[in-house]
């Protein structure tokens, strides 16, 4: 069978009460319909078509006819057979009556709760504008520079570098990672305490994932980073939202609320979204509070993170 018959899922049967040409119209119909065959796509000859499927051309003929009179074809001299764009209202989409229902497994109590949760950002249309969340200065980045890098970067690597890797990382990026770490924020790191990661929210799934099991309790700024509270509820922990002030979180209010927290998400040195520091009085009653809440394990902590915490800038 050809790659666009399988594309489509073609399917006829000589010994079906209906003819073929029927059963191929019904079959390029379905596929416009459910969006496999998209607005502007060009379909083959009728003789290709025939060939492929070894049926007559008559057949094939007889059904992009059919097709075209229902208004989803339609033939340019010259240049061959495309599916109309736009497609008519009343035949893109099968009616809600004709439409057949799908029955999808349940969520899980996670799953409803992460599907729940609200997205980090939202892109809107237009110019960039101030505040607008998940947005960089797009205009800014350097892409024919970076484009070049990595070319010459692809054209150099050798076969072996094809090939699976450390899952931390590069080692000599996490050696540089760490020397940075050491220089600009004062703490005592090496290469094989650092993970390279794919961004923030993969940083923050991984931490949730090694430091706690489902239904641990940990503290959440409120108001803080929805993407943290993502992370925590795919990880089934129990989010206590802490409120945060003038001086950041409010330390012995998650004291209170929930003594005996696992994992504290905090920002310190500038909230999301309030941008406010944590006072240096609090960072300090909060080194002292959080090894007390959790288990005396942190080794899979990092300083200068308060253990057992996950900290963010």
């Amino acid at each position: 069978m050809s790659r666009f018959a399988s594309q489509v899922l073609v399917r006829l049967d000589p010994r079906a009460r209906e003819p073929l040409q029927t059963q191929l119209c019904a079959s390029l119909r379905r596929a416009i319909r459910d969006g496999v065959l998209q607005p502007g796509t060009r379909l083959p000859s009728s003789r290709s078509l025939a060939e492929d499927l070894r049926i007559s051309r008559t057949t094939a003929v007889l059904a992009f006819d059919q097709l075209a009179a229902e208004g989803m074809i339609r033939t340019r001299a010259g240049a061959g057979t495309y599916v109309t764009d736009p497609l008519p209202v009343d035949r893109g989409r099968p009616s809600a009556a004709a439409a057949p229902r799908v029955l999808h497994p349940p969520l899980s109590h996670r799953g409803a709760a992460l599907a729940s949760t609200p997205r980090a950002s939202t892109k809107l249309d237009g110019p960039a504008r101030p505040f607008r969340l998940g947005t960089p200065a797009l205009d800014r980045v350097p892409v024919h520079a970076w484009t070049r890098l990595a070319m010459r970067r692809l054209k150099a690597m050798s076969l072996a570098q094809l090939d699976y890797a450390d899952p931390s990382g590069l080692l000599a990026l996490r050696q540089q990672i760490a020397e940075h770490v050491c220089r600009v924020r004062g703490a005592s790191c090496s290469a094989d305490q650092v993970v390279v990661v794919t961004g923030a929210q993969h940083g923050l799934s991984l931490m949730c994932q090694v430091l706690l099991d489902p239904g641990d309790t940990a503290w959440l700024e409120d108001p803080g980073y929805t993407g943290a509270r993502a992370a925590l509820t795919a990880a089934g922990a129990r989010i206590a939202p802490i409120p945060v002030d003038g001086d950041g979180l409010d330390v012995a209010a998650g004291v209170s609320r929930a003594p005996r927290a696992r994992l504290a998400y905090v920002t310190p040195a500038h909230q999301f979204p309030m941008a406010v520091p944590m006072a240096h009085d609090r960072r300090r009653v909060f080194r002292v509070s959080m090894p007390m809440a959790g288990s005396s394990t942190s080794a899979a902590s990092a300083r200068p993170c308060f253990p057992p915490c996950a900290s963010a800038s």
